[in-house]
C-alpha cells in the first residue's frame, strides 16, 4: 500500500516537470531544458546547499578474489552537507563489511583549496583523493552538473548515444582537466547518465589504468522543495561495477551543518598537500634494502619487492603499484648488481597492487612470468588507455603498433634460472589464493608466499586461513623451507608460521 502510493506520488510529479522535446542540437538549449525540468534554471541556480542522507555499497573488483567478479563490497550509511554557495562539503560515513568487521566511522571535510579528516581528537590534513572526489561532488552532481556544462567555455552537442533503450541527447564539455559527457533523456531532459574520464594520479588503484571512465547513472527521481533530484544512482569504472547508493532524505537549504573549525597551520598543510600535487609512486631508497642471501636483496615498502642475482641477469620479485615504481626497481638493479641486465619479473598474485608496474616491464621487453588465470587481467592493463599522461608502454605502443609484452604463464611447477639463486614458481591454489603464486628458492629452503602472510602489530596475522593454504601448499610440493617473507612481510621464521597455521586449525 504504501509502496503503491508512493509510486504514485512519483510518477504525478515527474509528470509536472515533463517539457516539450528540444528538436534541434544547441547544447545549451539542451541543458536548459534539462534545468527547466529540474524546476528551473534559476531555482537550481538559487539552491545555496543540500543535505543528503544515504545508505550505499561499494564493490572493490582490485581486492577481490577474481577479476571477473563476483567482488567483495563495504556497506555504508551517511550524512553528507554541501555548501553549493561557499564551495565546501562535509561528509559523515560508517562503514562495515569486507574491511571493517564493526560500523567504523569517518568524517570528511573539503573546501575549494583542501581536505580535511575531521576526528574526536582534532583536524587534520586529508588526502588529495578526497580532495578530488569533494570537487567532483560539488561541480558534478546532478544538483550542479547542468549549470557547470552550460558555464563551459567548450561545451558541444556530441551526438546520441543509446543507454536504456533510448537515444540520448550527449553533451560533452572539459571541467578541471576532465573530460565530462552528460547524457540526456530525449522526453524528460533530465540527466541520466554524467561520465567522466581523467587519470587518477592520486589513487594507487586507479593510477595504473591511465584514462579512467567512470559513469554515473541515475535515477528514481523525485520532487524536493520544487526540485527533481534522483535518489538513486549506479556507478561504474572503466565498465566495471563502483558504487550504489540510495539516498534516504534530502534537506534544501540546511542550516544545521557542523562545519569544523580548522586553525590556520592545519590549513596551510592541508593547501600545500594540494598545491604540491600526488607524490610519485617512487620505489625505495637504495639504503633501505636488505640482504637475504647472497644475490638476493629484499626491499620493504607498502608493497616489497625483491632483487635476485642470477648468472644470467636479475629477476625482479614483484612489479607493484605503478611504472614510476618500476623504473626505480630498474635503476636499483643496475646500481646493485652493475652489468647485469633485466631477465625477468614475476606478478605472483592478480591483485591490483601487484601488478601496477607490468606496464614498464613490458616497454622494455621484460619476460613476466604470471599465473596462467591472471592473463586476462594482464591483457586488460597493457590494453588500457595512456593518452592523457604516456607512459613507456603507450609510448612504445605508439611507435610499434604491433608491440606485445612478453608474458609467460605459470600452470604448474616453473623455474627460473640456475645455480643458488634458482627459483621455482608453484600455484598456490587454495581458496583465499585461487590466483597466487609462491616462489621457492631450493638452494636457500627460503619461500616467497605471495600476499598470503601479513603480520598485525598485535602479532596475530590478517586472514589467518592464508597461513593454512600457505602451509598446505608447501606440503602438498613437499617443500623444504626455513625462512619465508612475503609481499607484506619481511623474513620469517617457517616455525612460526606453521605454528600459528596449527593454531587456526585447532578447534
Amino acid at each position: 500500500m504504501w509502496y503503491a502510493a508512493r509510486m504514485t506520488l512519483r510518477a504525478a510529479a515527474l509528470a509536472l516537470v515533463v517539457v516539450p522535446t528540444v528538436a534541434h542540437a544547441d547544447p545549451r538549449e539542451l541543458l536548459r531544458a534539462g534545468l527547466d525540468a529540474m524546476g528551473g534554471e534559476a531555482r537550481v541556480r538559487a539552491l545555496r546547499g543540500l543535505k543528503i542522507e544515504a545508505i550505499g555499497h561499494t564493490l572493490h573488483p582490485e581486492q577481490s578474489e577474481r577479476p571477473e567478479g563476483p567482488y567483495i563490497a563495504n556497506y555504508d550509511q551517511s550524512v553528507a552537507w554541501r555548501d553549493l554557495a561557499g564551495r565546501r562539503a562535509l561528509e559523515r560515513r560508517e562503514e562495515r563489511g569486507a574491511f571493517y568487521a564493526e560500523w567504523t566511522p569517518t568524517t570528511t571535510f573539503v573546501t575549494d583549496a583542501a581536505s580535511y579528516r575531521v576526528a574526536a581528537d582534532g583536524v587534520a590534513p586529508g588526502d588529495l583523493a578526497s580532495y578530488e572526489d569533494g570537487q567532483e561532488a560539488l561541480g558534478l552532481a546532478p544538483e550542479r552538473v547542468l549549470a557547470t556544462a552550460i558555464d563551459a567555455a567548450d561545451v558541444v552537442h556530441d551526438g546520441r548515444e543509446r543507454a536504456e533503450g533510448l537515444d540520448q541527447d550527449v553533451v560533452r564539455f572539459t571541467w578541471r582537466g576532465r573530460a565530462v559527457r552528460v547524457l540526456l533523456n530525449p522526453h524528460t531532459h533530465l540527466p541520466t547518465l554524467v561520465e567522466v574520464t581523467r587519470a587518477y594520479p592520486e589513487n594507487v588503484f586507479l593510477w595504473i589504468w591511465g584514462d579512467v571512465r567512470a559513469r554515473t547513472s541515475y535515477g528514481n527521481w523525485q520532487l524536493v522543495g520544487g526540485i527533481a533530484l534522483p535518489f538513486s544512482s549506479w556507478r561504474t569504472v572503466n565498465g566495471l561495477p563502483d558504487r550504489d547508493q540510495t539516498i534516504t532524505k534530502v534537506v534544501l537549504d540546511p542550516t544545521d551543518a557542523p562545519w569544523p573549525a580548522i586553525d590556520d597551520k592545519t590549513r596551510a598543510a592541508a593547501e600545500e598537500r594540494v598545491r604540491k600535487g600526488p607524490p610519485p609512486f617512487a620505489f625505495a631508497a637504495a639504503s633501505s634494502g636488505r640482504e637475504l642471501a647472497d644475490g638476493i636483496r629484499f626491499y620493504p615498502g607498502r608493497w616489497n619487492t625483491t632483487l635476485v642475482r642470477m648468472d644470467d641477469g636479475v629477476v625482479v620479485l614483484e612489479a607493484p603499484i605503478a611504472s614510476e615504481y618500476t623504473e626505480g626497481v630498474a635503476a636499483e638493479a643496475a646500481r646493485a648488481f652493475p652489468g647485469a641486465p633485466l631477465r625477468a619479473v614475476v606478478s605472483t598474485s592478480d591483485a591490483w597492487p601487484h601488478v601496477g608496474g607490468v606496464r614498464a616491464y613490458a616497454a622494455r621487453g621484460v619476460p613476466i612470468y604470471a599465473f596462467e588465470l591472471t592473463r586476462p587481467l594482464l591483457a586488460r592493463l597493457l590494453d588500457a588507455p595512456h593518452a592523457l599522461r604516456p607512459d613507456a608502454w603507450e609510448r612504445r605502443r605508439q611507435a610499434e603498433p604491433r608491440a606485445a609484452a612478453d608474458i609467460r604463464p605459470v600452470v604448474g611447477r616453473t623455474p627460473i634460472g640456475a645455480g643458488p639463486n634458482r627459483i621455482e614458481l608453484y600455484p598456490v591454489r587454495g581458496e583465499g589464493s585461487e590466483r597466487m603464486v609462491m616462489a621457492y628458492f631450493p638452494g636457500r629452503k627460503l619461500l616467497y608466499a605471495s600476499d598470503l602472510i601479513q603480520p598485525l602489530p598485535d602479532g596475530g596475522f590478517y586472514n589467518p586461513v592464508y597461513l593454512v593454504e600457505i602451509v598446505a601448499a608447501v606440503a602438498r610440493e613437499k617443500l623444504a623451507v626455513d625462512t619465508v617473507f612475503a609481499m607484506h612481510a619481511g623474513p620469517t621464521p617457517w616455525a612460526d608460521v606453521s605454528a600459528a597455521a596449527a593454531r587456526v586449525r585447532r578447534p
